[in-house]
Order: C-alpha cells, then sequence, then structure tokens
C-alpha cells in the first residue's frame, strides 16, 4: 500500500513536468519566432544591401560621368583661355592697325585738301584758258575775213589763171601713200579732207610735211553721230582737229560736210542741223568747201572704172578754178588708178593745181549761211 505522502509529490512532479514541457515548447515557438524573424530580417537586408549596392554603384557610374564632364569642362576652360588670349592679341593688333589707318586717314584728308586747293586753282586757269582760246578763234577769223578780202582783190585784179584744185575725201587708207607718191612724182599739191583712222600718224605727218592742205571731215563720218545734234557734230569737228594736232602739230582750219553742205542725209537725224553746224565752224574759226567737179567715184557702191573717173574729171573740168571732189579709201583703186592721168590731162587743158589754202582759192559753198 502506498504511501499517503507520496501522491502529493508526484503531483507535483507531473505539474512541472507539465510547466517544463510547456516552457520548452514556448522557448521553442520563441526560437522558431527568432529564428524567423532573423531569417526574414536577413532577406530584408540583403535586399536593402543589394539596392543599397545599385545605389552605389548609380553614384558611382554618376560621379564617373560627372568626372568626365568635369574633364570636358577644364579642356573648354583651357581652350577658351587660349581664345581669350589669341582675341586680346587680336585686339592689340586691331588697335595698332586703327592708330594706322588714322593716321593715314589724317594724311588723306590734308592731301584732299591740298588737291581741292590745285582743282581750284586749275579751274581758274581753265577758264582764263577758254577766254583766250576765244580771243583766238576771233582773232583767227578776223585774219581770215581780211585774207578772203584780200584774196578777192588779188583775184580781180591780176589776170585769171586756171588751177584745179584736187581735193581727196574719206582718207586716209592703204592707198593714202601711193597718192602721195603720185602728186610728189607730178610735184602737185592737193587738198585733204580726212577722218581719223588710227595708228596712221605717220601718214597725216607725210600731208603735212609735203606741202599739201589737211582740213577736216569730221572724226567719223557717221552720219548719226555728225548730224543728230549740234553738240555732236561740234564733238566730231573738235575730236578730229585734236587728234590731227597731236599726230601733226597742225590744227586744220577748213572743212568738208560728209555727203557735202547741201546733202539730204542730215533730215534723217535732224532737219535743222546745217545752218546750226555752218554757225558753228565760223565760231571755231573754220571755213567749209564743197566742190564744182565731182569725179564720181563714190557713186556706186561697188565705184566707178579708171575710165569713167577720168572721162568725168577732164569733161566737167570747164571753169577757170576746178575744185574737184574725189576719194581716198580702201575701196577706191581706181580713183589711184586714173590720178596720173587726171593730172596729165588737166595740165594738157591749161591747169596749174593748187590747194584751198592757196590765196585765191574758191570759196565753194552749195549750202551758204544764212546772214
Amino acid at each position: 500500500m502506498e504511501n499517503s505522502n507520496s501522491r502529493p509529490q508526484k503531483g507535483k512532479t507531473k505539474k512541472k513536468l507539465r510547466l517544463f514541457r510547456a516552457l520548452t515548447v514556448v522557448f521553442a515557438l520563441l526560437f522558431v519566432g527568432a529564428l524567423v524573424y532573423a531569417i526574414v530580417s536577413a532577406n530584408s537586408n540583403a535586399k536593402e544591401i543589394e539596392s543599397l549596392k545599385r545605389q552605389i554603384d548609380g553614384l558611382r557610374d554618376t560621379l564617373t560621368e560627372k568626372t568626365n564632364e568635369n574633364i570636358a569642362f577644364q579642356s573648354t576652360v583651357s581652350s577658351l583661355s587660349k581664345q581669350n588670349e589669341e582675341l586680346n592679341n587680336k585686339y592689340e593688333k586691331l588697335n595698332e592697325d586703327t592708330q594706322s589707318f588714322q593716321t593715314t586717314v589724317t594724311s588723306l584728308e590734308s592731301q584732299i585738301e591740298q588737291l581741292e586747293e590745285e582743282r581750284n586753282s586749275l579751274s581758274s586757269e581753265l577758264e582764263s584758258t577758254k577766254k583766250t582760246v576765244e580771243t583766238l578763234r576771233n582773232t583767227n577769223k578776223s585774219l581770215t575775213d581780211r585774207i578772203n578780202a584780200l584774196t578777192n582783190q588779188s583775184s580781180s585784179s591780176t589776170e585769171q589763171t586756171k588751177i584745179a584744185y584736187l581735193t581727196f575725201d574719206d582718207g586716209v587708207s592703204k592707198y593714202t601713200d601711193e597718192i602721195l607718191d603720185i602728186l610728189k612724182r607730178y610735184n602737185v599739191k592737193a587738198t585733204f579732207f580726212p577722218n581719223w583712222k588710227g595708228n596712221s600718224n605717220e601718214k597725216y605727218k607725210r600731208m603735212i610735211e609735203e606741202g599739201h592742205a589737211v582740213g577736216n571731215h569730221t572724226y567719223t563720218h557717221e552720219y548719226d553721230s555728225v548730224y543728230t545734234s549740234l553738240d555732236g557734230f561740234i564733238s566730231e569737228v573738235t575730236k578730229l582737229n585734236d587728234k590731227i594736232y597731236q599726230a601733226t602739230g597742225y590744227t586744220p582750219v577748213i572743212f568738208r560736210f560728209p555727203g557735202g553742205s547741201n546733202n539730204t542725209v542730215h533730215r534723217n537725224y535732224n532737219k535743222d542741223i546745217m545752218q546750226q553746224a555752218i554757225s558753228a565752224l565760223s565760231d571755231l574759226g573754220m571755213q567749209y568747201y564743197d566742190w564744182n567737179v565731182n569725179s564720181g567715184d563714190a557713186d556706186s557702191s561697188k565705184g566707178a572704172s579708171k575710165d569713167t573717173i577720168l572721162s568725168n574729171v577732164l569733161a566737167r573740168s570747164t571753169m577757170d578754178k576746178a575744185v574737184i571732189l574725189m576719194h581716198d579709201t580702201n575701196t577706191k583703186g581706181t580713183t589711184v588708178a586714173a590720178l596720173p592721168e587726171i593730172i596729165e590731162g588737166l595740165i594738157a587743158k591749161g591747169y596749174t593745181f593748187g590747194t584751198l589754202l592757196d590765196p585765191g582759192a574758191p570759196l565753194v559753198q552749195s549750202l551758204k549761211p544764212e546772214s
């Protein structure tokens, strides 16, 4: 039979055992919970660490990028510094150039003032020269009138002589020297009314040197230039006079109108030009001459034959003073061919020869100036 005291002890032992088991379970649960928490925390920390690593990597990339940008910026700063230095050098050079330019401008302004003074002085001299020229023209006209008057007196007081005045228009040409050779061979003086042909100075000089008269037949002989306006006409006359003076030292004082003074072609350009032109010639101290014998060497564009020209001149030369029209152009070879026989034929008819500058030369004018 068990002892009654042992039962309570057994009961206490069981309670203790149950309590121990309960505590064991609690601790086990706590341990498991802690373990789970640790595991969960570890996983969470791992993710945070991974996130932090990524952030760190991103920051590193950003730092690298910024570092590269900084390097590039420093390079740009260095380049800009060099450019700034170059610009400073250029500015200093430009400043020096500006000072030099200002000095040059000041010098030029001084030269301009000097040139202006010289221009004013030349203008005064030109005005004085114009007045002198005008005086000379008036004097020349007066002398011409006196010469004509004396010539008329001489002509009326002496026995009339048959004189032929050979005149050649439109030169110079490839035949000019041949014409001059023929005239020299027969010791005949003639009158030339040339236009201007460049690079022919020697031919103009030879005419003067061999004693021939040289007149003015306008610079170009172009009708639209000669007869459209008075200014154009005067320019044509004065330009040729200047050119002949430069070539020979002689200024023509006699003139022949292209087409003659009674030409009709001028009406196509200016029907009132002729009397204006005649007055202008008088103002220039010049006298104009037509002809009273036409050789006919320009009646056809193809030219007349030698025999026709010879026949025309000899048949039409019936007056005491025959002013004979011929031409000196590159298409008038038949005129040159007929010239020796023309001279011989006129001599046979009792003519001597003269120029329109000779005293007593007839003033043949188909269109008379208005009084």
